[in-house]
């Protein structure tokens, strides 16, 4: 039955595809990004899946990432679309947090979508499934879910999935960024903000890894020892000096030059609460270069475990850090 629910959460949510590949062969896809969509099984059992999309790749592709609650085990699952123009089609691979894994090719039927999907599962076993996607409007689709048994299709699944939530800033006061942060299956939250910055990857990379990019944009001092397991020391008092007990320390945990930046807190100010929690947490800073020349700046934090402490952690950074991305903006933008 899981496997089923699993193959079935990746077929509803195969989406409309162009006749044609055209100039934006996704963008039959567009009304998904940036909003969540959730759907009840049938059978009057709770069993529920709540997908959110998000646009990647400079809007090359389309990623998925959805949660089924209510289930006797919940789970978890990524899905990344993307146009194969070899084949004329819409491709996708799924991965599920119980290990299964699918592959399928999308095809466009009148009113949406048909395709098949082969989904392979953690213990070996073999489905094959088929469906059709139907839009209702601006905030609904209806996706129908068969299955393969003993060479005969089988009506698995009705589900109407509805829009739930539209992903947007996390507060008035940083426009510019978005948030698509989430909860896994087993309740521990990731913070994921964006923006995009009108200037080169280079130019943002020596921001994050120069001690007088972090004075330009972030901090009054700043000292920073660029290697692995290196140290980013920063204070926002212009009086402060290098090794003093209320400067901030973040150990540089793995970098790739120029594209990604993954930092552990070691060191937080006196008194600043839930702070040997914190340290349990990882952030990754990752650059994007897009084809018009900006970069799309991505701020992931992982490691917020369920409870009251992480949960304060959790709100505190979601804000900090969509601070932190508005001001890499306005300061990478100035002339």
């Amino acid at each position: 039955m899981r496997r089923v629910l699993a193959a079935a959460a990746v077929a509803a949510l195969t989406i409309s595809a162009p006749a044609q590949a055209g100039d934006d062969p996704l963008a039959p896809m567009a009304f998904l990004a940036g909003a969540c969509w959730k759907g009840e099984f049938p059978g009057g059992g709770g069993v529920t899946d709540t997908h959110c999309f998000e646009a990647v790749n400079g809007g090359r592709g389309l990623r998925d990432r959805h949660v089924v609650e209510g289930a006797p085990d919940a789970y978890a699952g990524e899905t990344l679309y993307r146009w194969d123009s070899a084949a004329g089609s819409i491709r996708y691979a799924y991965d599920a947090s119980d290990g299964g894994h699918s592959e399928g090719t999308a095809r466009a039927i009148e009113g949406g979508l048909g395709f098949e999907d082969s989904y392979l599962g953690a213990d070996g076993s073999r489905l094959t499934m088929r469906a059709r996607w139907i839009r209702e409007g601006g905030d609904a689709y209806v996706a129908t879910t068969e299955a393969l048994e003993g060479g005969t299709w089988k009506s698995k699944f009705k589900v109407r999935f509805t829009r739930v939530e539209t992903p947007g800033t996390v507060d008035p006061a940083f426009p510019d960024v978005r948030d698509s942060s989430y909860r896994e299956a087993d309740g521990w939250g990731v913070i994921q903000l964006s923006t995009v910055v009108r200037a080169p990857a280079a130019r943002i990379w020596a921001a994050l890894s120069t001690a007088q990019g972090w004075e330009r944009w972030s901090v009054k001092r700043a000292w920073v020892d660029f290697r692995l397991g290196g140290m980013i020391e920063t204070s926002y008092s212009e009086t402060a000096t290098q090794g003093a007990p209320a400067n901030i320390r973040n150990r540089i945990e793995a970098y790739a030059p120029g594209r990604m930046l993954t930092i552990r807190n070691v060191q937080a100010p006196p008194g600043f609460p839930n702070a040997e929690d914190f340290a349990q947490t990882v952030t990754t800073i990752l650059l994007t270069p897009r084809p018009d020349g900006s970069t799309e700046v991505t701020v992931t934090g992982v490691g917020f475990r369920p409870g009251a402490s992480f949960d304060d952690l959790y709100a505190k950074f979601r804000m900090g850090n969509a601070w932190t991305l508005q001001n890499l903006k306005r300061t990478m933008e100035a002339p």
